[in-house]
């Protein structure tokens, strides 16, 4: 009885030391991650510096959410409006834009934390625009260069049932226009993004009200909601935020909604389609629509392009928009003119080559 309490006390100072020893090591590897003014702990591993993913991409305004349900290990999916892409626990390989990248180490978990290693922010650069300087021990990560400041604030929420099964998942990362000089327009947009992700979760509600358990008992993953958001023009006075809610019911696929606005900071106003193209533009618009429908579509018949060529006639006064840094892009909803497989058809019109379409200079 004596022996057997000595080996209990023996194996709870070797399970300390061992925690002490693991926590020593990583104070003296630690490096500093400065994003604006907030700053977090790193790891200097043998060379590599490992950065906390949700504390980085958080604070570049991505969406991180974590889920290992029937999975090998924990993937980490990294949104930022229109794109996301994925890492493994244990795992180098992650593709970025279809494009195969490989880690120079494994992403792990330490102290309770997911670390991986700083190329993610080179890997990522053409997605989420930010990049960094190394100094020593200090590496500072600038988000994406733009005239206004933007912000952001992240929600999540698990929904569980009796059991403590979570059934629901809901994360959003909602945009916040930092204020410039007490602007009432920039209060303004911030209510305008306020009401965006208030009628996303009335969504929810709508979606999850009939499900109180999910599909548990089919073992099922739970059902999944998220909202996050993308800059893609933010210079000449003008901001473009695009928000792609994603909406998954287990089902036959998601369904996702996609949010765009364009602010004119100088003269206090919400664009519209009509405020940036010159006059007539529906027929210019319809004509690229036309083009695109035979491209896409043409070889599943001619009964198949006009079907399409007629919703689209409808509903051309119903596009959306948004501004990248290159050229303006107007797209219609999913199932808006057809299929769900159409995903949102899109046409793109350059700055460059097309000045004479313009009332603005972009």
């Amino acid at each position: 009885m004596i022996k057997k309490k000595l080996f209990v006390v023996l194996l709870v100072l070797f399970a300390i030391g061992c925690l002490f020893f693991e926590k020593n090591i990583f104070a003296e590897n630690v490096c500093q991650i400065k994003i604006e003014d907030k700053i977090f702990n790193g790891i200097n591993k043998n060379g590599e510096i490992l950065i906390p993913v949700r504390d980085v991409f958080e604070n570049l305004n991505c969406l991180v959410t974590f889920d290992n349900f029937d999975m090998p290990c924990v993937n980490i999916q990294i949104r930022s409006g229109l794109t996301r892409f994925g890492i493994n626990i244990g795992q180098k390989e992650i593709f970025v834009n279809a494009k195969k990248k490989v880690l120079k180490h494994v992403p792990e978990i330490i102290n309770s934390k997911t670390f991986a290693g700083l190329e993610l922010i080179d890997y990522t650069h053409e997605i989420f625009g930010a990049s960094y300087k190394k100094n020593n021990n200090l590496i500072v990560i600038d988000k994406k260069p733009g005239e206004f400041q933007i912000e952001s604030e992240h929600y999540s929420e698990e929904k569980k049932n009796k059991s403590g099964e979570v059934w629901a998942k809901i994360n959003y990362c909602k945009p916040i226009v930092e204020p410039r000089l007490n602007s009432a327009f920039v209060d303004k947009i911030n209510k305008i993004l306020d009401k965006d992700i208030q009628e996303f979760l009335n969504a929810v509600d709508e979606n999850t009200k009939a499900y109180d358990g999910g599909f548990i008992e089919y073992d099922l993953p739970p059902l999944n909601y998220e909202s996050a958001f993308d800059v893609f023009y933010n210079k000449n006075g003008l901001l473009c935020i695009v928000i792609e809610n994603y909406y998954n019911n287990q089902g036959v696929h998601p369904d996702t909604e996609r949010v765009s606005h364009v602010f004119d900071l100088k003269n206090n106003k919400e664009l519209a389609l009509s405020d940036i193209l010159a006059d007539g533009y529906e027929n210019k618009i319809y004509d690229l629509f036309v083009d695109y429908v035979k491209k896409v579509y043409g070889k599943y018949g001619e009964e198949t392009v006009q079907n399409i060529l007629e919703s689209i006639s409808k509903e051309i006064k119903n596009v959306k928009f948004y501004l990248s840094d290159n050229s303006l892009k107007i797209y219609f909803d999913v199932y808006q003119i057809g299929a769900y497989a159409m995903g949102y058809p899109t046409i793109e019109i350059k700055y460059d080559a097309n000045k004479d379409l313009f009332k603005i200079a972009l």
